[in-house]
C-alpha cells in the first residue's frame, strides 16, 4: 500500500531508517526449513512461513489452490446473490496464507474470505488521524528489534489499553491496530525473506481471565485478518 511505504509521523531521517530492516536483514537467505516444513504423512500439517517473493510452491500447494478455486466456482453458482469475488490487487500467495490458516478446509476459507473481504472494505485504506496518532504514542502496541530470523518482536501491553480504552472508541482503537500492522508489513517486511513476526503480550496487571473483552475482539482481528503472520 503506497500511502503506507511513504507515510511519516514526527519521524526524521536516522528515526526511520532506524524502523526499517537492517541492511544485514536484506542479505538474509532463509533455509529450506524456514522457508516451508513439509509434512509427507500428512500435508494439511504442512507450514508455510514465506509465501512471496516468487517462491516455487509444493505440488499438494497448487492440487488444493486448484481445488479451492473450483470450490469458490461452485459456491458463486449457488449464492449468485453473494459471490466471493477476490478484490483488486489479491493475489495467489494470500489466498494461500488463508488455506493453511483455514486448515485447507474449503468451505472455512471461502466464508473467512468473505468476511475478510468485508472487514477490508470496513478498514482499508487504513485511517490516520490525530486520535490514532494519539492512541499510537501511548505504547500500547509497538516493535522491539528482531529474533535471529530479523523477524520483528511486537509487544502488546494489556495494561496501557485497559487504563487508556474508555477514552477511545473501539472503531479508533481498530483504526489503530490496523494502521499500526499494514505499516509493519509494508515496511518492516521482506517479502521473500522475512515475511512473520512474534508477538510478545504484556498482560501487566492483567490476567488470561481479566483481559478486557474489547482487547481479546482486537486479537481476534490480528487471528483470523493476518493468516500465517504470526511465526
Amino acid at each position: 500500500m503506497e500511502l503506507l511505504q511513504n507515510d511519516v509521523i514526527n519521524l526524521n531521517q536516522s528515526e526511520i531508517d532506524k524502523i526499517r530492516p537492517p541492511k544485514e536483514a536484506y542479505l538474509f537467505i532463509p533455509s529450506k526449513e524456514d522457508i516451508v516444513t513439509y509434512d509427507a504423512i500428512n500435508p494439511i500439517k504442512t507450514l508455510r512461513w514465506i509465501f512471496e517473493g516468487g517462491i516455487e510452491y509444493l505440488e499438494f500447494e497448487i492440487i488444493k489452490l486448484k481445488e479451492l478455486e473450483e470450490s469458490i466456482q461452485s459456491y458463486n453458482e449457488k449464492n449468485p446473490q453473494k459471490k466471493l469475488i477476490y478484490p483488486e490487487g489479491w493475489t495467489i500467495d494470500q489466498t494461500l496464507r488463508f488455506l493453511q490458516g483455514c486448515n485447507y478446509d474449503f468451505k472455512k476459507v471461502i466464508l473467512d474470505l468473505i468476511r475478510h473481504f468485508e472487514y477490508r472494505c470496513a478498514n482499508y485504506p487504513p485511517r490516520i488521524s490525530d486520535k490514532v496518532i494519539e492512541i499510537l504514542n501511548l505504547g500500547w502496541c509497538y516493535t522491539h528489534g528482531r529474533d535471529h530470523n530479523y523477524r520483528p518482536i511486537i509487544v502488546l501491553k494489556t495494561a496501557i489499553y485497559k487504563k487508556n480504552m474508555d477514552k477511545y472508541s473501539f472503531d479508533l482503537w481498530m483504526q489503530t491496530l490496523v494502521f499500526f500492522m499494514e505499516y509493519l508489513i509494508n515496511s518492516l517486511l521482506i517479502p521473500g525473506q522475512v515475511e512473520t513476526w512474534n508477538i510478545i503480550n504484556d498482560l501487566g496487571d492483567c490476567s488470561l481471565f481479566t483481559i478486557p473483552s474489547d482487547f481479546r475482539k482486537l486479537i481476534v482481528v490480528l487471528q483470523d485478518n493476518y493468516r500465517c503472520r504470526l511465526y
